[in-house]
């Protein structure tokens, strides 16, 4: 399926929030092995799917006919007729053709989540509650701060506390102080 997305941040209070959370959700589903990913850049122009979606469903394994999904202006068509599930097939392959390989595509969604984390750094952060981490030391001058907020973990530099924090999803930080405990980063 083919979806188009503004990936630049703009539109409604929030809507980066939530389109941050929405591309973290497909990087995620793309590290499953039954998916692939892939981006169709705005910069291909115009391309076959252009008139809509296009979902294929194979069912040759239970030997029942394939099932063509094509989304139009007016509405949708849902055939079994093998010419039009072919057509509906060259479409499909048209559009994969036209579109960034999986890996690349993958680097232009992260890209797109980070320019949306960027734009959200101009969130009121004076409320949040700051941890200092427990490795810091009496001085704290080499060490990080830590703040849970709703959907993210934020994390700044105690030695530049006016920089942006960097954020990360709730399962990247708990992955990382998993790898941390089980001392993968050295002593």
């Amino acid at each position: 399926m083919c979806h188009r997305a503004d990936t630049e941040g703009t539109g409604k209070t929030g809507a980066a929030t939530v389109m941050r959370a929405q591309l973290r959700h497909v990087i995620a589903a793309a590290a499953l092995p039954s998916v692939t990913v892939q981006v169709l850049p705005s910069a291909a122009g115009a391309h076959a799917g252009m008139a809509g979606g296009v979902v294929l469903l194979g069912y040759e394994h239970l030997g029942e006919p394939d099932i063509a999904h094509v989304e139009h202006a007016v509405g949708a068509l849902r055939t079994q007729k093998a010419s039009d599930v072919d057509r509906a097939g060259l479409v499909f392959g048209r559009v994969r053709s036209a579109a960034l390989d999986p890996t690349e595509s993958l680097t232009r969604i992260e890209e797109a989540a980070a320019r949306l984390r960027r734009a959200e750094a101009t969130v009121d952060l004076t409320q949040a509650q700051w941890r200092t981490s427990s490795y810091s030391g009496t001085n704290g001058a080499s060490c990080v701060e830590v703040a849970f907020l709703p959907g993210e973990v934020a994390v700044r530099d105690t030695k530049d506390r006016t920089r942006p924090p960097q954020s990360h999803s709730p399962a990247a930080w708990r992955a990382f102080v998993a790898a941390v405990r089980a001392g993968r980063f050295g002593s």
